[in-house]
């Protein structure tokens, strides 16, 4: 008897948990964003062919330091990220977008969808000749991103080492 009371509680509790994050306030805390931008001196098709020139990346980029996989949408993708205090992270998202010189993203999971998950996105804006604006930034999603502002921050600062490091990759070929 006892242990149905307790399950019936704990079950209420979840239930409220769960309405919280998904009709509350919490619903707030579920969702962070990175965005960056920088200007590269190049065209959009020039800036593209850098970013998906998958099996250069080892040779400019130091965040993103291994990509292999199909760049066509719904296809898996194996990504190994590297932090510079050397801590590396693997990880197979699909592509979601694919607009040649415009748009590329994909999206990762932690385990299963809505635990934690991230749509990682290039967009490309020519706004001028040979002057393009790299629009680089993740949407995080799920019930653990509340946790993880520390990580989001290094990973912002990781996004602009990328994005300094393909200015320089594009601007001096």
């Amino acid at each position: 008897m006892l242990v149905r009371i307790l399950s019936g509680i704990l079950i209420i509790l979840l239930i409220m948990v769960v309405g919280y994050f998904l009709i509350g306030d919490g619903k707030k805390q579920m969702h962070k964003e990175i965005n960056t931008e920088i200007i590269i001196n190049g065209s959009s098709e020039e800036v593209w062919n850098t970013l998906m020139d998958f099996a250069a990346y080892p040779e400019w980029n130091p965040f993103i330091i291994n990509i292999e996989g199909n760049n066509e949408i719904g296809h898996a993708l194996k990504v190994v990220l590297q932090s510079p205090d050397e801590s590396i992270m693997k990880f197979e998202p699909k592509v979601v977008e694919n607009k040649q010189f415009s748009i590329f993203a994909w999206k990762g999971k932690l385990l299963v969808n809505g635990l934690f998950d991230g749509v990682h996105r290039f967009e490309l804006v020519e706004v001028a000749e040979n002057k393009t604006l790299l629009k680089h930034s993740e949407v995080f999603s799920g019930l653990l991103v509340m946790f993880v502002d520390k990580e989001l921050k290094k990973t912002e600062q990781n996004f602009h080492i990328m994005n300094e490091s393909l200015k320089q990759r594009v601007e001096n070929k």
